[in-house]
């Protein structure tokens, strides 16, 4: 998650740079970052919520197999539609909803088979896991909608409102890094066990980080 996280700003300050040169990048970042502190301190929330659903999301499948925590974690969609009403404003139609739940019910019969046949991992807590599970997909609703409310708003471009999403998330991550991997860093370092489909989750992660922004 730290790794997607320091490529995400890495390539958002290359295009601010990019885009303007390095005094106009140092312009926009004193802007965004300082003079309107009170914005970048409003992403704080969402950043604290990407961070801990990211963990949420490797915590649950730690605890249940592949496809019983993505069958879990499509509540996400629900917990949008309503995180949409609440913050928003928006409202949907009888059939919307229909449509919402539908949808959640079909990823679930449709992965159900895998998820009976799929082995849990060993020393699993399948509690636990469901927990997480919830956790990070409602953790994910809300922190959508309240982005989309801040991308939306006002005239930041969307590699500013990520940079600015990576000063916090960034520290975050670092705090949990201490918190819970501390010894194993020690001992092998930051990077022990990644290898080439370490690096393609990152990719994927980081690609849909941006896509996403680039969708609101």
């Amino acid at each position: 998650v730290l790794v997607v996280e320091l490529s995400k700003i890495t390539i958002c300050l290359s295009v601010l740079l990019a885009q303007g040169g390095c005094d106009g990048c140092m312009r926009q970042l004193r802007l965004h970052v300082v003079t309107e502190r009170s914005q970048t301190l409003r992403l704080a929330i969402p950043a604290f919520c990407y961070a801990l659903q990211n963990n949420l999301v490797f915590a649950a499948i730690s605890n249940l197999s592949a496809a019983a925590a993505q069958v879990i974690y499509q509540l996400k969609t629900l917990t949008t539609a309503v995180f949409s009403v609440i913050i928003l404003g928006k409202s949907f139609q009888p059939v919307q909803w229909a449509s919402f739940v539908m949808l959640a019910f079909g990823v679930i019969l449709v992965q159900s088979q895998d998820a009976k046949s799929a082995k849990t991992p060993t020393g699993a807590n399948p509690t636990l896991g469901v927990t997480c599970a919830v956790a990070a997909a409602t953790l994910s609703g809300f922190a959508g909608v309240y982005l989309e409310k801040m991308f939306t708003s006002g005239g930041t471009s969307l590699w500013m409102r990520n940079v600015q999403l990576g000063l916090f998330a960034i520290p975050l991550q670092v705090v949990a890094i201490l918190q819970w991997d501390l010894p194993a860093v020690q001992a092998g370092g930051i990077a022990q066990g990644f290898r080439a489909s370490t690096w393609a989750v990152v990719g994927v992660q980081v690609a849909g980080a941006l896509l996403t922004a680039f969708v609101i």
